[in-house]
C-alpha cells in the first residue's frame, strides 16, 4: 500500500496540528496551576495578616488595661494623699463641694506612680 504524496503531507500537517493542541493544552494546564498557587499563596497572606491584627488587638487591650489599673482614680487618690500632694481646686469664693477635688501635677502623678 502505497501513500501517496498528499495523503503524507496531510498526515504529517494533522500530527503538527494535534502537537499544537498538546502544547496549548499542557500550557494552558500550566498557567491554571499557577493561578491556582497565587491564590492559595494570597488567601495563606491575607489569613496571616488576619491572625497578626487579631494579636495586636487583644495586646492592645491588654496595654489599656494595664494602663487603666495604673491610673486608676482611687490608687492616685490614695497615693496624693499618702504623700501630701492634694489642694483644693475650687476658688475661695466658691462654695464648697460635697466630696473634695484633688490637684495632682504631672510631676506628684509620675512620683505617685514611682515612675
Amino acid at each position: 500500500m502505497k501513500r501517496s504524496i498528499h495523503e503524507i503531507a496531510h498526515s504529517r500537517a494533522l500530527a503538527a496540528k494535534l502537537g499544537a493542541l498538546i502544547a496549548l493544552a499542557a500550557f494552558m494546564g500550566v498557567s491554571l496551576l499557577e493561578t491556582r498557587q497565587r491564590r492559595l499563596a494570597a488567601a495563606h497572606e491575607l489569613a496571616v495578616l488576619h491572625a497578626q491584627s487579631e494579636e495586636d488587638a487583644r495586646t492592645a487591650l491588654r496595654l489599656r488595661q494595664e494602663i487603666a489599673d495604673r491610673v486608676a482614680l482611687p490608687r492616685i487618690q490614695k497615693s496624693a494623699v499618702e504623700q501630701g500632694f492634694t489642694a483644693a481646686l475650687l476658688p475661695s469664693d466658691a462654695p464648697p463641694r460635697a466630696t473634695p477635688t484633688l490637684a495632682l501635677t504631672d510631676e506628684a502623678i509620675q512620683e505617685a506612680l514611682g515612675e
